[in-house]
């Protein structure tokens, strides 16, 4: 079909789409994509207005230093072509450009593709530069294809460029023509050039880091997860990157360089926050008789298995890295966690101090690798409301990752519905939106800190004792707790829950050799008088945390939590109190 007709066609099922919604017949399926996030994001298309940033672009930043010299080559020696050239940095703000016609120079500034102006999918809809920027990978736009009425005179082939060492976008060329559907050569020479620019900028770093690229490249071939680290640069595999979350360069690079000094290979054991051992073979980096760095093989510990022994990957849901305990209301809350937040805000609430943030931290480890960030809303009082929501706005503009938001309850109704509908937005955009919120407290303008999201409860930990072992073992590090401990710390229920175990464990550690074991001995009188107390029956331990519920939900005022659980405030006491539960010091 010639060009032109599939234009009509792309157009009339656009018009259709955006009219009655549906799947238009006749709609690649990354276009369709494109265009369901630009009417989530209310973009107009007959209404093209690019943002315009033009602060901060450094004509002599590393990305254009490399595209310069290619791309003046390309234009020179091309021809009368009619093609045009734009680089952007990783947010699809125009860097610079470069064409081979007047023309095409003349097409360009008809719609604002030059420096300082934002082609994000989110600003102009589906588009050769914005819609690589937000799938991470080569994109191509044809015409009506795109979200904008005044594009659809173009054709437009999108290609990240990334850090040849550490592998991260940070920019996108640009190849733009007019509109031609047929023309398969356009993408063959975006997906060349961004290569010789990617070569380019390989070419700017220095012979160190060079050789320890090349070192890292020929290593990758091992079944090992691959690390190469030196003082400055750390240089991991998908499967190392994997096992080694969390692990910083400088941290890893202190473990490293203990392999500098030998002429064979270290054999250690790293032992990760979660508990998990992995087994790293060290080995220095010479290259012309020069110390570069450190290469690591990485592998899960295999001690403790019978010889031949394979390892048995855990079902999904037991994967909870970093998460210590397992009892069935923890493992009910992450699993709902993990599986909403593939398509939806994830609202977490609980008590002060019962580890909602733990549950997200774990839920973001166990997916695909990906950045996370964390906002807090307390700091709207530091910031300001505008700034922090600016970089907020900000954050969620930049490439998918994880999004942890503290806080929620201290946000008023007014302040939560634009906040909510930039969760939204970055939910359909691909993030991960996790956000917490204390249940028994109030926002600042009194009103109930609802969300459009998928709430899931974490309980407190008096309801889930049998987690206290493993997060006392947890914060007790690699110091034993003996059994007669956690018996004794099981017995209590922990008011403040796990903020106050916690604090515990840090009270009975502080000051103790690491290798010496805790004993009853060591823990604070006023704990063993209150777990030294008969064992409370079952339905007693549910009858005082029905009461301590009640309290939560009443912001702490004991006389609307005793109505509120149909006893007197007297018996409200006295059951609390014959349950060890100190009231002067339990803040909800």
């Amino acid at each position: 079909m010639p060009s032109n007709r599939l234009d009509n066609a792309l157009a009339r099922n656009r018009d259709r789409f955006l009219s009655e919604g549906g799947e238009p017949r006749g709609v690649r399926s990354d276009i369709l994509q494109s265009w369901r996030r630009s009417v989530t994001l209310s973009i107009q298309p007959d209404a093209f207005s690019p943002l315009y940033q033009p602060d901060d672009v450094n004509p002599d930043g590393r990305l254009l230093r490399a595209a310069e010299p290619v791309l003046h080559h390309l234009t020179t020696n091309s021809g009368d072509l009619g093609l045009g050239f734009l680089v952007t940095d990783d947010e699809a703000r125009i860097l610079a450009r470069w064409t081979d016609t007047p023309q095409m120079l003349q097409l360009l500034d008809k719609v604002s593709a030059d420096r300082g102006h934002v082609f994000s999918e989110d600003a102009i809809g589906t588009n050769g530069l914005g819609t690589a920027v937000e799938l991470g990978r080569v994109v191509r736009v044809n015409g009506r294809e795109h979200f904008a009425d005044i594009l659809g005179e173009f054709t437009c082939v999108g290609v990240p460029i990334r850090d040849p060492l550490a592998r991260r976008m940070i920019g996108v060329l640009d190849i733009t023509c007019a509109a031609d559907h047929d023309n398969k050569l356009i993408t063959l020479l975006a997906t060349q050039t961004a290569e010789k620019i990617e070569q380019s900028m390989y070419e700017q770093q220095g012979p160190r880091e060079q050789a320890l690229l090349r070192h890292f490249l020929a290593a990758r071939r091992s079944t090992a997860g691959i690390v190469v680290v030196s003082e400055r640069l750390m240089l991991a595999d998908p499967r190392a990157g994997r096992l080694l979350e969390g692990f910083d360069q400088p941290l890893l690079w202190e473990r490293a360089s203990r392999a500098l000094n030998t002429s064979g290979t270290v054999d250690e054991e790293l032992q990760l926050a979660d508990g998990q051992t992995l087994a790293t073979s060290m080995t220095a980096i010479h290259d012309g008789g020069e110390v570069l760095g450190v290469m690591l093989q990485i592998r899960p510990s295999g001690r403790g298995r019978p010889a031949g022994a394979r390892r048995t990957a855990p079902p999904p849901d037991e994967h909870r890295p970093g998460l210590a305990g397992d009892s069935a209301g923890l493992r009910s809350a992450f699993r709902a966690c993990r599986e909403a937040s593939e398509h939806s805000v994830v609202l977490i609430t609980g008590e002060q101090g019962v580890g909602k943030t733990a549950l997200a931290r774990s839920v973001h480890r166990a997916g695909p690798p990906r950045e996370l960030h964390t906002r807090d809303c307390a700091a709207i009082d530091s910031d300001g409301l505008l700034a922090w929501y600016d970089g907020l706005r900000t954050t969620l503009a930049g490439e998918p990752g994880t999004l942890l938001l503290q806080h929620l309850n201290l946000l008023s109704e007014s302040e939560r519905k634009p906040v909510g509908g930039l969760l939204r937005t970055a939910v359909a955009r691909g993030w991960r939106v996790l956000v917490t919120s204390v249940t028994g407290t109030q926002p600042r303008d009194g009103s109930t800190p609802q969300l459009d999201a998928v709430e899931v409860v974490l309980a407190p930990l008096r309801d889930r004792i049998e987690d206290v072992p493993a997060l006392a073992g947890h914060f007790a590090g690699h110091r034993r707790l003996t059994p007669e401990v956690t018996q004794l710390l099981t017995r209590l229920l922990w008011p403040r829950n796990v903020r106050e175990l916690e604090g515990v464990i840090e009270r009975i550690t502080t000051g103790r050799p690491a290798v010496a074991p805790i004993r009853l001995s060591d823990i604070p009188p006023e704990l063993a008088t209150d777990a030294s107390r008969r064992q409370l029956s079952r339905f007693e331990r549910a009858e005082i945390s029905t009461l301590l519920n009640a309290l939560a939900d009443c912001n702490g005022n004991k006389t609307e939590a005793a109505r509120l659980a149909g006893v007197s405030r007297s018996t409200f006491y006295r059951k609390l109190r014959a349950g060890g539960v100190d009231l002067e010091n339990t803040t909800f």
